[in-house]
C-alpha cells in the first residue's frame, strides 16, 4: 500500500520537472528532502522497527528537543542528536535550512512560480533586517512558556508542521499553504521571519567556522537580487546568521569572486537580534505565561480526553507531543 502511493509520488515529481522550468539544482534539493521525509512519515506503523525511525526527524530538531526538555525538567533521550546538529552548524553555519529543511526547500519550489518582468528582485537592507526579528521574538517567547512549564515549540516547528501535513493532509493545509503563498511575494519569507528554528540556527551560525567571502567585488548587486534570504548587503557584505549556504550567490556572480573559506572572524555588522525593548515586552510575556498555564493545567484536570495507546502521563505527554499526527 504504501510502496504504491510511494511509486505515484515519485512518478508525480518526476512529470512535473519535465514540464517545468524549475531550476535543476533546486528540484534536485527538493526531490531528495521530501522523498526521505515522506517515505518516512508514510511508512510508520507500530512497531517502530524499521530501518528509520520517524523519531529521528524530532531528535535532530533543537528546537522540539530543546524546549521539551525545558519544559519537562529534564534531558529527553536523543537530546545529542540536536546537539550535534547545533554543533555542526557551529562549523558549517545554517546548512539544516539550504539542504535538509522540508519546509523551505518548498518554499523555494513554490517561489520559482512567482511573476517575472525580467528585472532583478530589489532587497532592501532595512526591511530585511526589520523582517529578521520576528523568529528570535518567537524563540524567545517559545524559550519563555517552556520555563513556565508549557511546550509551545510544536506550533511553529517547521518539521513538526511538514509532518502533519504529510500525515494529515487536510486540518494544517491552511498553515502550509500559508507558508507557500508567503514564499509566492518574497522568497522564503517563511524562514526570514517567523521560523522559530530558523532562529535557533542563526545565532549558532554567527560564529560558523564557514563563512562567505568577497574579493574586488564588481558590485553588480546579482548575488544581493538573487539570495533567496534576503542576506546580502549593499556593501557586499551578509548577515552571516541568514545565510542558508544555497551558493546562489556563487552559482550568479559573473566574476567568479565569492567563495566560502574556513574563518573564524564574524563579518562586520552583522549585530541583529533581539533589543532591550524586545526583552522587556518577552519578560512581560513570559510572567504572564505562567498564570496561563496554571489554569490550562486545572482545565485539563477538569476534561476527558483521547489519548493514543502507551500514551505517558498527562503532563508528560502534553510538554512532548509535537502534534505531528503520525499517531492518528
Amino acid at each position: 500500500f504504501y510502496s504504491f502511493y510511494f511509486f505515484l509520488l515519485l512518478l508525480s515529481y518526476f512529470i512535473f520537472v519535465y514540464f517545468s522550468h524549475i531550476p535543476y539544482n533546486l528540484f534536485y534539493v527538493f526531490y531528495h528532502i521530501s522523498i526521505f521525509f515522506v517515505y518516512i512519515l508514510w511508512s510508520t506503523t507500530y512497531p517502530l522497527d524499521g530501518p528509520l525511525s520517524p523519531q529521528l526527524l524530532f531528535k535532530i530538531d533543537p528546537l522540539i528537543m530543546i524546549f521539551a526538555s525545558i519544559s519537562e525538567r529534564t534531558a529527553l533521550p536523543g537530546i545529542i542528536f540536536a546537539a550535534a546538529m547545533l554543533a555542526l552548524t557551529l562549523v558549517f553555519g545554517r546548512f539544516f535550512c539550504g539542504w535538509l529543511c522540508p519546509l523551505g526547500s518548498t518554499a523555494d519550489l513554490v517561489g520559482c512560480f512567482r511573476r517575472r518582468d525580467g528585472k532583478a528582485r530589489e532587497e532592501v537592507d532595512s526591511l530585511n533586517a526589520r523582517a529578521r526579528k520576528p523568529k528570535f521574538l518567537l524563540l524567545a517567547a517559545i524559550a519563555l512558556f517552556a520555563v513556565a512549564g508549557l511546550q509551545l515549540a510544536w506550533v511553529f516547528d517547521p518539521l513538526a508542521i511538514f509532518a502533519r501535513f504529510i500525515s494529515l493532509n487536510l486540518i494544517p493545509s491552511v498553515t502550509f499553504a500559508a507558508i507557500c503563498g508567503l514564499a509566492l511575494a518574497i522568497p522564503r519569507l517563511w524562514c526570514r521571519s517567523l521560523c522559530p528554528l530558523g532562529a535557533i540556527y542563526a545565532l549558532i551560525s554567527k560564529a560558523a567556522l564557514l563563512r562567505r567571502t568577497v574579493k574586488e567585488c564588481k558590485d553588480c548587486k546579482k548575488c544581493k537580487s538573487a539570495c533567496r534570504m534576503g542576506a546580502i548587503r549593499d556593501d557586499s557584505g551578509y548577515a552571516k546568521g541568514e545565510c542558508i549556504l544555497c551558493m546562489d550567490c556563487v552559482y550568479d556572480c559573473p566574476a567568479n569572486i565569492t567563495r566560502f573559506e574556513w574563518s573564524g572572524a564574524a563579518p562586520a555588522g552583522d549585530k541583529e537580534g533581539i533589543t532591550r525593548r524586545d526583552f522587556l515586552l518577552l519578560s512581560t510575556l513570559g510572567i504572564s505565561s505562567m498564570g496561563f498555564n496554571f489554569n490550562l493545567r486545572r482545565l485539563r484536570k477538569q476534561r476527558s480526553v483521547i489519548r493514543p495507546p502507551a500514551a505517558l502521563e498527562e503532563e508528560e505527554f502534553i510538554n512532548r507531543c509535537v502534534r505531528c499526527g503520525n499517531c492518528m
